[in-house]
């Protein structure tokens, strides 16, 4: 799988993405720093989860972030990642 990324401004980014870690699959969703040689480095500001927590999940994160955007707080169609700002 390949990552998704979304920005939040020129230096940080939000990267979510299928990661394996002792034989088990994560999903990862984590802030990426671009350092001074324009690399982007992962941040300790994020969240991992396992496959089966990502399962039991996905539909309440979803629910809120429509609440969140019926509030006027955030707008789904223009971050995806928009939970974890």
């Amino acid at each position: 799988m390949k990552s998704i990324e979304t920005p939040e401004n020129a230096l940080k980014r939000m990267r979510m993405e299928l990661t394996e870690s002792t034989g088990k699959q994560f999903v990862d969703l984590r802030v990426y720093h671009q350092d001074d040689s324009s690399e982007l480095k992962p941040t300790k500001k994020g969240l991992t989860l396992s496959l089966r927590a990502w399962s039991g999940s996905a539909e309440p994160i979803w629910q809120l972030g429509t609440k969140l955007s019926e509030q006027g707080l955030t707008t789904i169609s223009r971050n995806p990642l928009f939970l974890i700002w």
